[in-house]
């Protein structure tokens, strides 16, 4: 398979394929537990690898205090007052207070960068592999034994 192939089937599982498919760039989802992935590839880009991205919760993420300077220098000079002014609560007073975090799950690329608890970058598969596994599979199944030199 091809790095795009990995890429595509594992936004479709995670059921973001089309709001990647929209944007060309990223989509994101909060998982069960608050976690947050990132599906990344700029499509644009000729050479832009195809990265899934795993961070914590953002309540977690907000007792790191580069993250906190992150958000501020990303998220202070948005048109949105109403939406600044929540962050600036919630950056403020921090985890269980009354104030709900703003942030959408793609709001953590650039200001949780270097937090990600997992990293996965889609690689296209070594053709002679994969040929040898498809041939090997294919012997098995007629009770058959193939042995490459």
């Amino acid at each position: 398979m091809t790095a795009r192939e990995k890429f595509i089937s594992r936004l479709k599982e995670f059921g973001l394929y089309e709001e990647w498919a929209a944007t060309g760039d990223m989509a994101a989802k909060f998982m069960d537990d608050k976690s947050i992935v990132i599906m990344v590839h700029y499509e644009w880009e000729k050479d832009d690898p195809y990265h899934e991205l795993h961070f914590p919760p953002f309540d977690e993420l907000r007792e790191n205090e580069q993250f906190i300077k992150e958000c501020r220098s990303n998220f202070f000079e948005h048109n949105d007052d109403k939406f600044v002014a929540d962050l600036a609560r919630w950056l403020e007073y921090g985890p269980g207070c009354r104030y709900e975090c703003p942030l959408y799950p793609r709001d953590a690329y650039f200001p949780a960068s270097g937090l990600e608890t997992e990293i996965i970058e889609f690689k296209d598969d070594d053709e002679t592999a994969t040929a040898r596994e498809a041939i090997q599979a294919i012997a098995e199944k007629f009770g058959l034994s193939v042995s490459f030199e």
